[in-house]
């Protein structure tokens, strides 16, 4: 059985690209049988999903005619986002 480092570099990867079908078979094993694995499974889902929601939020704000920021605000309102997701 694969470690749980292992497992979890490998759901990570699976979040952009598919796993080939043995490797998902044995990370789908893991899970059933670990429970901080699979709790880091649902945390990272959860984490791509919101991150997912709010780029569709950004792109149409940009959209937006009414929404006039300088490139300044633009840049501290990135590092303020980016620094509260890590």
């Amino acid at each position: 059985m694969r470690s749980c480092q292992e497992i979890t570099k490998l759901i990570s990867k699976s979040i952009d690209h598919p796993l080939p079908w043995r490797t998902s078979i044995a990370v789908r094993m893991h899970i059933v049988l670990c429970r901080l694995c699979n709790a880091f499974r649902r945390d990272q889902l959860a984490l791509t999903d919101r991150l997912a929601q709010e780029s569709e939020r950004v792109l149409e704000a940009e959209k937006d005619p009414n929404i006039c920021l300088s490139a300044e605000a633009k840049k501290r309102l990135a590092n303020a986002i980016g620094s509260r997701l890590l």
